[in-house]
């Protein structure tokens, strides 16, 4: 259950990042949230610049699906899909006590200028959300 458990850090790890930041997340903190020993973080990611590119991976497929999934929805009239589409967002931030934002957005504030990695990275999140055809 190897991807199990990668995927658990993930999740975990991606809703820390998404309220705190990523340099305010330690990686103490997400194994703790996931239940995860602390030896495991290296067998998955090669340190945590490397688990922060595979958080903004995670999103970027949330974000894909919900998309396919409420944009992509033939049986209702292209208003409505847009509409589903904006309502996820506002009931996803009102169960949050709206202290949530953009991950991307947030990530390519806090991490676009230090680092090359995290800029390149979120472009292209940045470019397939534009480019997204559903």
């Amino acid at each position: 259950m190897k991807e199990d458990t990668k995927t658990r850090i993930l999740e975990r790890g991606a809703e820390i990042i998404h309220l705190k930041g990523f340099n305010h997340t330690g990686v103490q903190e997400v194994l703790r949230a996931a239940g995860v020993p602390k030896g495991s973080f290296y067998n998955y990611f090669k340190n945590k610049e490397d688990f922060g590119l595979q958080v903004i991976d995670y999103f970027m497929e949330f974000f894909s699906r919900l998309a396919r999934e409420t944009l992509g929805d033939l049986s209702v009239p292209p208003l409505g899909r847009i509409r589903n589409f904006l309502c996820w967002f506002i009931e996803f931030f009102k169960s949050k006590d709206f202290a949530y934002g953009c991950p991307i957005g947030n990530l390519a504030q806090e991490m676009g200028d230090l680092s090359p990695a995290f800029r390149e990275k979120l472009k292209q999140g940045l470019d397939a959300m534009v480019d997204q055809e559903i």
